[in-house]
């Protein structure tokens, strides 16, 4: 079968049409999706800066300020002190990431019952101080650990060099020594 002559230069101009009008929407779209995508990145980028430097940038700053280089012993501390510790927490809750939220109601706990214990001892287990201490270096670790992580995504400094570490080992010697005094074979 032969084709006219006539028949192959209207073909041609079909395509052509057809591809000038496909092209461009083709690109529109395109464009639009990537465009897309990147407002997405600079979103979720500048959430993460907003978590970071409303929670984690202030509590690291406290440990600093207090000097709690290698673990936070508020036992001997006023009052004052951990309440600040505990507003920040509580305050900024929005903020924090699964790990140390999955932790909060334990420490939120055992700061009401080390309150009630300084106010009559008697009537709280006497590991009520124990498990305060305990409770706010696992917060602390969990705080640091997800600072790191947001602080290497932002390409921020890492303030938490100087924390993580001794908090690791705190929160492994505080794990053993809760597991053998609780342990239901001594």
């Amino acid at each position: 079968m032969r084709h006219n002559y006539f028949e192959v230069i209207i073909l041609d101009e079909t395509i052509k049409i057809l591809l000038n009008f496909t092209i461009p929407i083709a690109t529109a779209f395109f464009a639009y999706y990537l465009g897309r995508k990147g407002s997405r990145k600079d979103y979720e980028k500048e959430k993460k800066r907003e978590r970071y430097l409303n929670a984690y940038v202030p509590y690291i700053n406290m440990l600093y300020k207090g000097f709690f280089f290698n673990n936070i012993d508020l036992s001997n501390k006023p009052i004052e002190i951990r309440t600040a510790f505990f507003e920040h927490l509580t305050q900024n809750i929005q903020y924090w990431d699964n790990s140390t939220l999955k932790i909060y109601p334990y420490f939120y706990r055992s700061y009401i019952n080390l309150l009630g214990f300084e106010k009559d001892s008697t009537l709280y287990n006497k590991e009520t101080p124990f498990n305060f201490y305990y409770q706010l270096n696992k917060i602390t670790l969990s705080i640091l650990e997800e600072a790191k992580i947001l602080s290497t995504e932002l390409s921020l400094p890492q303030l938490t060099e100087p924390f993580l570490n001794d908090y690791r080992q705190l929160v492994n010697v505080l794990n053993t020594s809760k597991r053998q005094k609780y342990n239901p074979l001594k």
